[in-house]
């Protein structure tokens, strides 16, 4: 289970965690956008395939860790802790995908588990989002 930093509520707090998730999701969206303009690969069996899936389980991975070193207003932990736990499973179905030639089974299972993930990840920063509104914090969207 990840830890993370829990910081009391405060309006100014609120404000700083939803500049830096926003600003946090941007870098990540972006980044992940030009590594899918970037690529070029014919097919899942094109070894371009596997550096663009090792390069997307990276950026996974960071996320996780830049999320686990946000400070965390208390009323946001829990969503907080879910992002994080879900950017990490996104990391390791995405480096399971480039074992393609191995089990079949298990990419699927981890395409599945990429596709859930990423459903989860917009219930996630759509619970966040709504908290902040509750507590009066305006959200740009991310």
């Amino acid at each position: 289970k990840s830890k993370i930093i829990v910081i009391p509520d405060s309006d100014n707090t609120l404000r700083s965690y939803n500049e830096n998730i926003i600003r946090m999701h941007n870098k990540y969206q972006n980044l992940a956008n030009n590594l899918s303009a970037q690529a070029k690969f014919e097919d899942i069996s094109d070894p371009k395939f596997k550096t663009f899936m090792i390069s997307i389980a990276n950026l996974y991975a960071q996320a996780a860790k830049e999320l686990q070193n946000l400070a965390t207003p208390v009323s946001l932990a829990d969503n907080h802790i879910k992002l994080i736990n879900n950017y990490m499973s996104s990391s390791e179905a995405a480096g399971a995908v480039t074992n393609i030639d191995q089990d079949p089974i298990k990419i699927f299972t981890a395409l599945n588990i990429l596709a859930k993930n990423g459903e989860q990840d917009t219930v996630l920063i759509s619970n966040i989002q709504v908290t902040l509104l509750t507590k009066g914090i305006i959200t740009n969207s991310i």
